[in-house]
């Protein structure tokens, strides 16, 4: 949502064409598919980056794929704020970012959670954790209030997973942009594993070479 935010204000200041590349992403939030609160995928990203992500199966699989995680995670965060005293429900609904005293409970719960399962040495530091929060705030706040005066016009590559994830953000991508689209499939992933090792980012990057190639082809 952040590169999208950045095209969509270049192309209307500098009044020239911007080429948009989402990777397993939408340009806005989705309508219809309730996406998870976005310290999940922070954690996710820490999860990774600590070794603490289930190892790869022989046939290449994820044992824990994001929305398992999600799920588990979720309950997690959900349990520690409710001892917290807060009575904020993470499943329905996103937090938004003018509820502060909401949004220190979830963080705090998130510090928990990260110091306990990825935090420590070989794995984090807890510096690390800080920097996901503060990129996090951002996120919510895109999340929650951006609205652009006017509709993205250049031409969108997505390179996108092959599930319902990936046909929301086709269909976000469809409603919020106006120019030529170009879809690149990440087959045999699904949302959010794209995080998960380097076999599944050497599929990224396969199939964002294809999508330079097509915006090449547009311009």
């Amino acid at each position: 949502m952040l590169a999208a935010a950045i095209a969509c204000e270049l192309e209307h200041q500098l009044q020239q064409q911007v080429v948009l590349v989402l990777v397993d992403g939408p340009p806005v939030v989705p309508t219809s598919i309730q996406l998870p609160e976005p310290v999940v995928y922070g954690l996710y990203q820490l999860a990774r980056d600590s070794g603490t992500l289930p190892s790869l199966a022989p046939d290449g699989s994820v044992p824990q794929p994001f929305a398992g995680f999600a799920a588990d995670l979720s309950v997690q965060l959900q349990a520690a704020m409710a001892a917290a005293g807060s009575e904020v429900e993470l499943s329905g609904a996103l937090l938004p970012p003018a509820a502060e005293a909401e949004v220190e409970a979830l963080e705090d719960a998130v510090q928990l959670a990260a110091s306990a399962r990825f935090v420590g040495p070989g794995r984090v530091a807890s510096d690390a954790v800080v920097d996901m929060l503060r990129c996090c705030r951002i996120v919510r706040q895109l999340w929650a209030a951006y609205a652009p005066d006017y509709v993205y016009q250049g031409p969108a590559v997505m390179v996108l997973t092959e599930d319902a994830e990936g046909r929301a953000f086709l269909e976000a991508c469809r409603e919020s942009c106006g120019g030529e689209l170009s879809l690149v499939p990440l087959t045999g992933l699904l949302h959010g594993q794209v995080l998960t090792g380097e076999r599944d980012q050497q599929v990224v990057l396969l199939a964002l070479v294809d999508g330079l190639m097509e915006m090449l082809q547009m311009l």
